[in-house]
C-alpha cells in the first residue's frame, strides 16, 4: 500500500510539474477497469513519455517510461526496420510501412503498458548499437555507409535464451538454452527518382544448427498515375528469427497496384502467393495459400464510395482446400452531419457463410462531435449473430480535449465504457 501511495504522489508531482512546461501533452483515461495516464514532452532535441496503468480492481500499478534525443533511446522500444523484420520473416506484404523504417528501436510512446525494454545509441541515422532486456537478452548493431541514391547497411546481432524450453514436442521447434544463434547480413536501398529497390540477406547460425538464410527483395516505382509495389522472399530450413524460432523451407510473394486515373479515384489490386515445403518425407501435397483483391474508392472530402471484392485460397498437405469469396462496399457523405453505411459478405463456391453490416452516424455542433455506429455479424452455418452499438462523445475546449464512449453487445450487455481527457500545453 506504500508503494501505491508513493506512486499516485510520484504521478502527481510529474504532472503538476508537466503543466508548467510548454511542450507537453497529459493524456489520461478510465478504459474499463484500468485507468491510464501518459505523459509527454517535447523539445526540439529530445522527447520523454510517462506512462502509468492502474488497475482498479486489484490496485496493481505499472509504470513505463521512454526516452528519445538524437543520440540516444531508452526505456520501453519497439523494432523498426529489418530488425522488426527479422523477429518474424515472411509475415510482411508488399504495401507493409516497414520498408520507410529506419534499423533500431524506436520510441514506443502507446498506450498499452508493458512491452520491450531496452537501449539504443547511435551517431546518425541507420548506424546504432540496440539492446533490449526481453525474456530474452537481445543485443544488435547497425552500420550504414552511403548516402542519397544508395545505401548499404551490415548488421549482427547475438541472442542469449533464456526461457526454459518448452515440453510440447508439437511447438515450433524451440531453441534449446546452449544455443544463442548470431545473425549477420546485409541491407542496400538503391534509389532513383520515382523507383526505388530494397534487398535484405541474413544468415543465421549457432552450435547446434546448420546455417539457415533469410532472402528477400522490395521493389517501389511511382508514376503520376501509377504505382507498384512487390515483395518476394524465400526462407531455407534451419533459419532462426530473432524471436528464436526455427522457420521452413518457405517462399512468399506479394504484390500491390495502384492505379489513379482521375483525382478522386482510386483501384488498387492486391495479390499474395506462399508456398512451404515441410520437412516431413511421406508428404503429398505441398501446402500453398493466396488470395487476390480489387478494391474501387471515390472520396472527394464530401462523398465516399468505396467497395472491395476478394478471394483466399488454402491447400493443406492432406490435399484438403478451402476457399473464401469477400464482398465489401462502403458508401456515405461527410460534412457538418455525416451518415456511412457499410455492408459485406463471405462465401465458399456453394453458398453464403457470413454476412455483415454497419452504420454510423456523425454530427458536428461548434466544439463537440458524435458519432453513433451499429456493426451486426451473422455466421450462417453457425447459431451466431453478433451485434455491437457504439457511441463516442467529443468535446474540445480550450487547450485539449475530452472524450467518452460506450460499446453495448448483445443483450444490451456493456462490453466497454471509456472516458478521459487530452491536454496540451503550448
Amino acid at each position: 500500500m506504500r508503494i501505491v501511495k508513493f506512486t499516485l504522489f510520484l504521478l502527481l508531482v510529474l504532472i503538476w510539474k508537466s503543466l508548467s512546461l510548454p511542450g507537453s501533452e497529459i493524456d489520461s483515461k478510465l478504459d474499463d477497469y484500468d485507468f491510464i495516464t501518459r505523459v509527454i514532452y517535447r523539445e526540439v532535441d529530445y522527447s520523454f513519455c510517462f506512462l502509468s496503468a492502474t488497475d482498479i480492481r486489484t490496485s496493481d500499478i505499472d509504470l513505463d517510461f521512454s526516452f528519445e534525443s538524437h543520440l540516444i533511446k531508452a526505456g520501453r522500444l519497439k523494432r523498426l526496420g529489418f530488425w522488426r523484420e527479422l523477429f518474424n520473416p515472411l509475415k510482411v506484404s508488399a504495401g507493409s510501412d516497414l520498408f520507410r523504417e529506419s534499423p533500431g528501436l524506436g520510441k514506443d510512446y502507446s498506450w498499452y503498458s508493458g512491452g520491450l525494454y531496452g537501449l539504443s545509441l547511435g551517431v546518425e541515422k541507420g548506424s546504432r548499437l540496440s539492446i533490449l532486456f526481453s525474456d530474452n537478452l537481445w543485443i544488435g548493431g547497425n552500420y550504414t555507409i552511403g548516402s542519397g541514391p544508395f545505401l548499404i547497411t551490415a548488421f549482427l546481432s547475438t541472442v542469449e535464451y533464456k526461457k526454459t524450453p518448452s515440453d510440447d514436442w508439437t511447438s515450433d521447434f524451440p531453441i534449446v538454452p546452449v544455443s544463442n544463434p548470431i545473425h549477420i547480413g546485409l541491407h542496400s536501398i538503391l534509389k532513383w527518382d520515382k523507383f526505388k529497390i530494397d534487398y535484405l540477406g541474413a544468415l543465421s547460425g549457432n552450435s547446434i544448427y546448420m546455417v539457415g538464410s533469410y532472402n528477400r527483395l522490395h521493389i517501389e516505382l511511382h508514376m503520376k498515375k501509377l504505382s507498384f509495389k512487390g515483395f518476394g522472399g524465400i526462407t531455407s530450413p534451419d533459419f532462426i528469427s530473432t524471436d528464436l524460432n526455427l522457420t521452413e523451407d518457405k517462399y512468399f510473394l506479394s504484390l500491390l497496384i495502384g492505379i489513379y486515373p482521375t483525382r478522386y479515384w482510386d483501384t488498387i489490386l492486391k495479390f499474395q502467393y506462399s508456398e512451404e515445403h515441410l520437412p516431413v518425407l511421406p508428404i503429398a501435397f505441398i501446402p500453398t495459400s493466396g488470395s487476390s483483391s480489387i478494391k474501387i474508392k471515390y472520396d472527394n472530402s464530401k462523398f465516399l464510395f468505396t467497395t472491395e471484392l476478394g478471394q483466399q485460397f488454402n491447400f493443406d498437405s492432406n490435399g484438403t482446400e478451402s476457399v473464401e469469396n469477400k464482398f465489401d462496399s462502403r458508401i456515405g457523405v461527410s460534412g457538418q452531419f455525416s451518415v456511412f453505411m457499410g455492408f459485406g459478405f463471405s462465401s465458399d463456391f456453394d453458398s453464403l457463410t457470413e454476412r455483415r453490416f454497419e452504420l454510423n452516424v456523425g454530427g458536428s455542433i461548434r466544439k463537440t462531435d458524435v458519432e453513433l455506429a451499429f456493426k451486426y455479424k451473422e455466421e450462417i452455418f453457425e447459431p451466431i449473430d453478433q451485434y455491437k452499438l457504439r457511441l463516442k462523445v467529443d468535446q474540445e475546449f480550450g487547450t485539449g480535449s475530452a472524450f467518452f464512449k460506450v460499446e453495448v453487445g448483445e443483450g444490451w450487455l456493456l462490453e466497454g465504457l471509456s472516458v478521459g481527457f487530452k491536454a496540451v500545453f503550448e
